[in-house]
């Protein structure tokens, strides 16, 4: 069968309004999603579309939204983003035919007034990206540096009792991981892990809501969002029971947040609304040259 690819990771749709970011003088080291804090962020949803980039044996993917609460202080930037999802897809480690639901947070490495924002789809060679990304997966213990490899035994292998077997369990769950991981991109198969632009973060789900929150330095590399009064965002979303990973997912358009009380140096609005110029020369020769080992095209 022959499959004509199309190389679109981010659909060039406008979102509705600006996510307003709540100015904080509060520590966020406690901040969790039900923190009272949250009551000073206003919401903004905006809608997510399919990302169809090839024939798939899955079920469509549909349009959806998602609802943004933003706060920052002197320090870092804080963003809440909840859904609606029918049921809770946990990855199991023990298993490669389960998928977890995910999401991702995509900001422009930089900011320039004569330079447009990259293209939404994991940027370009000379405007690259960085994304946030978490999955629900079941939650593994890692070795730590610190206490050895021994705090991994299972409980019921070490000779403790009492309040000495409650604290090993107690330094155990410490070491349990969830999926976060931060990426540079700059273009089509690009991308990287950055192990070292750590952030915070926790997902929770009840009554058919994912909640996901998302804590991160204002300057994490060389990503510095409180220079501007303004910036752009985008968002994708994973439904894992119906096998949605890796480009199977739902996204949106470049998105405005605006920082409150901060000066607004770069008209980041502007450069959201400016028409969008495709190049169709550009975009057959990279779908032969980075798809074409898995999928055939009529003309090549």
């Amino acid at each position: 069968m022959k499959r004509h690819a199309l190389v679109l990771m981010f659909l060039p749709l406008l979102s509705f309004g600006a996510l307003q970011v709540a100015k904080s003088d509060a520590s966020f080291e406690m901040l969790s999603i039900d923190s009272p804090l949250w009551s000073k962020a206003k919401s903004e949803t905006i809608p997510l579309y399919p990302q169809n980039a090839i024939e798939s044996a899955n079920e469509p993917i549909m349009p959806t939204t998602a609802t943004l609460n933003a706060l920052y202080n002197a320090k870092e930037i804080a963003i809440k983003i909840s859904w609606k999802d029918s049921s809770a897809s946990i990855q199991n480690a023990k298993d490669p035919s389960t998928f977890g639901d995910g999401v991702a947070i995509q900001f422009p490495l930089s900011l320039s007034k004569d330079k447009a924002l990259p293209y939404i789809g994991m940027g370009e060679p000379t405007n690259p990206v960085i994304v946030h990304l978490l999955k629900a997966t079941q939650r593994l213990s890692e070795p730590s540096p610190k206490a050895g490899t021994a705090i991994t035994l299972a409980p019921s292998s070490v000779n403790l009792y009492g309040a000495e077997l409650e604290a090993y369990q107690k330094a155990q769950r410490s070491l349990l991981k969830g999926y976060k991981k931060t990426f540079i991109a700059q273009g089509f198969r690009t991308t990287t892990e950055e192990a070292s632009l750590d952030f915070r973060s926790e997902m929770s789900y009840r009554d058919g809501n994912w909640h996901a929150l998302i804590v991160r330095p204002l300057s994490l590399g060389e990503s510095h969002l409180g220079k501007n009064g303004s910036g752009a965002l985008a968002l994708a979303l994973w439904d894992g029971i119906h096998n949605q990973r890796d480009g199977a997912k739902a996204l949106s358009a470049w998105t405005l947040f605006v920082m409150e009380g901060k000066k607004n140096n770069i008209d980041v609005a502007q450069k959201i609304d400016m028409p969008l110029i495709g190049d169709a020369t550009k975009g057959k020769q990279i779908a032969l040259e980075n798809c074409a080992a898995c999928h055939q095209f009529s003309d090549a």
